[in-house]
């Protein structure tokens, strides 16, 4: 019964200590506030740089480095709150050898309680994550505290003669129940629990028919403790089959129950800690078809599945595309019984509908039953995608900064120790030095380049290196030979010292710029800088230079001559130097021409150092550099050309004044003298009928032509009168400018020409024209002008067909309505596009077309009175285009 009992209790920790011990992550029992180290795999020995020497010493004892450190104040909070904790990536300085290492870790802290609720200890789980710096994960798999105490177990045996009653018992089985000799039977029965005797009487009904005796029960002991006993007993039969004699042994079992209580206890917690480890999946799968017999909730997330895939095989739940290792490594740990571990292997898995690659690190470890054979596999994963894509940005920026490093035309290096030897050094840096990379590459600085040493870098270095204080030179000459011949250059010159995780300084770096081309054009700069003072010093205006935010830097010596110019710093103040009344207008010209930057031009009084005012024009321009926005300007004194201005400006308005008064004279005169040219033409005509109408008899036809030429001459001269009439007020016409639809006017139009329209058996086409701001009997007056000139000057033999049309143009950035008029009539060379606008212009005899030469003059100017323009096109025989462009 022993051997069996170890036997079971072996295979139980043995299975339990390889799943602990194998797990792909790291793990310890720590117990008691001293945190004494109970348990560790071999994952948390990596870790840690230890040994197997810690098990059993205080966690500081072993690892005095982590007192201050955040994962022991962590563990003491745990232990004491009974909270659990789930830390990501921290920092942790552990000690190996005689060197401190840095690693990120990803860690859970679960506390462990007692049958009274009382935590005894820490289950510690974690993984490290170093290697990909913000992402690598190493999960430390979590173990459960488990002692399995398997003690020698001796056995008692007794006898009971059923016929006589009587017993006897070896000094053991005595001892096993609490007696120190041989007591009658009864009172060994009466040793029983009072809740296990019909676990007794049970098993004694059962042992009648059966023959044999077996049962496991608790003895309950005067002092009110217990202890499990296991009974093996036998019946001896007579002849008749009547029971006559019961021999058994009797095995103190109560260490054996004890430990198997706690195991499952232990089991538990594991299952539970591994239930509720947020990142480490887990499963176990029967047989070589893989039947799912447990998968934690992190896998099933994993797989993106239920708890209803329990009991279905492996290929049901989740078919595993071709080309992935899964199944062979599968086939592989039944084959061969060794476990599998992947580390950042690509899996295809459905999330949300789509495959997509995930990464994972995973232990496929085979689990044997009593006869060594492999019935099934656990499994473990954790889910490392982001690291592994961490790690290839990682990877690509390493190379990036290789190129970066290799291409960049600074010259860098890399120095290692007090000998600084060259460890890395890029094209740029060897092209400055004349050296060839194979020449130089891992050797000491000052021998692979001596003329460095000689020019006294060696003891910038020696001081760099040993205080740690890095060097700086804005401007550092060097020198090489090129082909024999001594080149110098200038660099920008810096040295970094290098340390490691200690503070140690262990080599330099050094960065060198060749900044002689910029150094001398820089001083080429600075030459013409001072030649350019000294022109601005000869001039007779006062120059100046303002920065980006408007502060004047600078004034040519003329600024002499200006009264209330101080100086502050780097910074001119000019501000009291303007005349009071000017100052408001100055300040707002030159802030808006500082936030448009655009041309700044203001005249001013300024101040003289004689207390005088005297009129100045200042200007200035804005100009980009690299450093930003600057100001050139000037001051100029225009105080004489100003008062002459001034002095013009007054005769002009007094001309302007005596030319408005003329102008309304001559209006007046225009009215009066059409009224009095129009009496004596009205008589004429008046005249011309009544000499036609009583003479006409005996006149003879040449009298009668004379007549009717008098007639026509009148009326032509009448229009004349009119037209001049119009053509003279025209400026000032008062009218406002309200919307007009020119549908509405071109109406108007045909209605106004409808007889003349019939005689010429005329077609007037437009739609959709537009609605335009113009003053209505002007805008009438345009194109009743242009319709009637169409009218006048179209083809005896042919209809005359006038069109209106008009589109949408834009002019400078401005909006226009472009309207044409155009018809079939006579036309006109194009060569008199122009002339056609003047006044009293004429390109057909009057006797054969009618019209006063007023008509088309008087359309230009209405159009410009609107704003517009107006031009024409013709072709001879063939008709005219006249182009009205309004504003919209």
């Amino acid at each position: 019964m022993g051997g069996e009992k170890k036997l079971n209790h072996s295979i139980f920790e043995k299975r339990f200590k390889n799943l602990f011990a194998e797990a792909p992550f790291s793990a310890a029992l720590l117990s008691g506030d001293d945190f004494i180290i109970e348990m560790v795999n071999e994952e948390s020995l990596k870790l840690w740089g230890k040994d197997n020497d810690i098990i059993g010493k205080p966690f500081l004892q072993a690892m005095p480095e982590m007192i201050d450190q955040l994962v022991f104040k962590k563990l003491q909070e745990s232990y004491r709150s009974g909270e659990t904790y789930e830390g990501k990536e921290h920092i942790a300085y552990l000690r190996e050898g005689e060197t401190v290492k840095k690693v990120y870790v990803n860690f859970t802290l679960k506390p462990i309680r007692d049958d009274d609720a009382k935590i005894t200890s820490i289950l510690a789980v974690g993984y490290d994550v170093t290697d990909q710096v913000t992402a690598r994960q190493k999960l430390e798999a979590s173990e459960a505290r488990v002692r399995l105490i398997i003690d020698s177990v001796g056995l008692g045996t007794f006898e009971k003669d059923l016929l006589t009653d009587e017993t006897t018992a070896s000094p053991r089985f005595n001892s096993i129940f609490g007696y120190t000799s041989t007591v009658p039977h009864e009172e060994y029965q009466n040793r029983i629990h009072p809740e296990d005797t019909t676990i007794r009487d049970e098993a004694q009904r059962e042992a009648l028919v059966t023959g044999k005796l077996f049962y496991e029960a608790r003895l309950l002991f005067p002092d009110h403790t217990t202890r499990w006993i296991k009974i093996n007993g036998l019946f001896l039969y007579d002849e008749e089959k009547k029971p006559i004699r019961l021999i058994g042994t009797a095995l103190d079992i109560t260490e054996e129950k004890l430990s198997l209580l706690k195991l499952q206890e232990s089991e538990e917690r594991f299952r539970t800690l591994i239930t509720e480890t947020p990142e480490v999946g887990a499963g176990l799968y029967i047989g070589r078809e893989l039947r799912i017999q447990y998968v934690n909730d992190v896998m099933l997330k994993f797989w993106n599945k239920d708890q209803s895939i329990i009991g279905k095989t492996m290929g049901e739940v989740l078919p595993i595309p071709e080309g992935q290792p899964f199944l062979d490594q599968f086939a592989k740990v039944f084959d061969s019984g060794e476990a599998v571990i992947g580390k950042e292997e690509k899996a295809y898995l459905e999330v949300n509908g789509k495959t997509q690659p995930t990464y994972f690190n995973y232990t496929y470890k085979p689990l044997r039953n009593h006869s060594g054979d492999i019935y099934a596999i656990h499994h473990m994963a954790v889910d490392v995608t982001a690291q592994v894509e961490n790690k290839l940005a990682l990877i690509e920026s390493e190379e990036s900064v290789r190129r970066l490093f290799t291409q960049t035309p600074v010259g860098l290096g890399v120095f290692k120790g007090r000998e600084l030897i060259i460890e890395m050094i890029n094209p740029s840096l060897l092209t400055y030095c004349n050296a060839k990379y194979d020449e130089v590459i891992n050797k000491p600085l000052w021998q692979a380049l001596p003329e460095l040493k000689e020019q006294g870098l060696d003891k910038i270095a020696q001081q760099v290196f040993e205080t740690g204080v890095p060097f700086t030179s804005p401007e550092t000459t060097i020198s090489f030979k090129r082909n024999g011949i001594t080149e110098s250059l200038i660099v920008y010159f810096g040295l970094q010292p290098q340390k490691d995780s200690h503070g140690n300084i262990v080599g330099l770096l050094v960065i060198a710029n060749d900044i002689t081309d910029l150094v001398i054009a820089r001083k080429k700069v600075e030459k013409n800088e001072m030649r350019l003072q000294d022109l601005a010093n000869s001039m007779p205006q006062v120059v100046w230079i303002a920065e980006a935010d408007g502060r004047v830097t600078y004034y040519n010596g003329q600024v002499t001559t200006f009264g209330g110019v101080k100086k502050e710093g780097d910074t001119w103040i000019w501000e009291g130097t303007v005349h009071p009344e000017d100052s408001d207008r100055t300040t707002k010209a030159w802030r808006k021409a500082i936030q448009d930057i655009t041309y700044y031009q203001v005249e001013h009084r300024i101040l003289m150092n004689d207390g005088s005012y005297r009129w100045h024009l200042s200007r200035a321009f804005p100009y980009e550099r690299e450093e930003g926005i600057r100001w050139y300007g000037t001051a100029t004194d225009v105080h004489d050309q100003k008062i002459l201005e001034m002095n013009l400006e007054n005769i002009v308005r007094e001309r302007t004044s005596e030319l408005e008064r003329s102008n309304e004279d001559l209006q007046q005169f225009a009215h009066v003298a059409s009224h009095d040219l129009k009496e004596p033409v009205r008589k004429i005509k008046t005249f011309a009928f009544k000499l036609q109408d009583e003479f006409k008899k005996e006149l003879n036809d040449r009298g009668n032509n004379f007549i009717n030429k008098i007639i026509r001459s009148a009326d032509r001269m009448y229009s004349m009168i009119n037209g001049v009439l119009k053509y003279a007020s025209m400026p000032h016409a008062t009218s406002a400018f309200e919307s007009v639809d020119l549908n509405n006017v071109i109406k108007n139009i045909t209605n106004d020409l409808e007889i003349l329209i019939e005689e010429k058996n005329a077609k007037i086409f437009y739609t959709n024209l537009p609605i335009v701001h113009a003053i209505p009997d002007l805008i009438h007056q345009l194109f009743y002008n242009l319709i009637n000139n169409s009218l006048k000057f179209s083809k005896a033999s042919v209809p005359s067909e006038i069109q209106l049309q008009c589109t949408e143009v834009t002019i400078e950035e401005k909006e226009f309505y472009r309207i044409t008029v155009s018809d079939n009539g006579i036309g006109f060379e194009d060569h008199y596009a122009e002339q056609v606008f003047q006044t009293f212009f004429r390109l057909n005899s009057k006797d054969k077309y009618e019209g006063s030469g007023l008509g088309l003059a008087l359309c230009k100017k209405i159009v410009e009175r609107h704003h517009g323009f107006i031009s024409a096109t013709g072709e001879q025989d063939k008709g005219s285009e006249f182009i009205i462009t309004l504003p919209k």
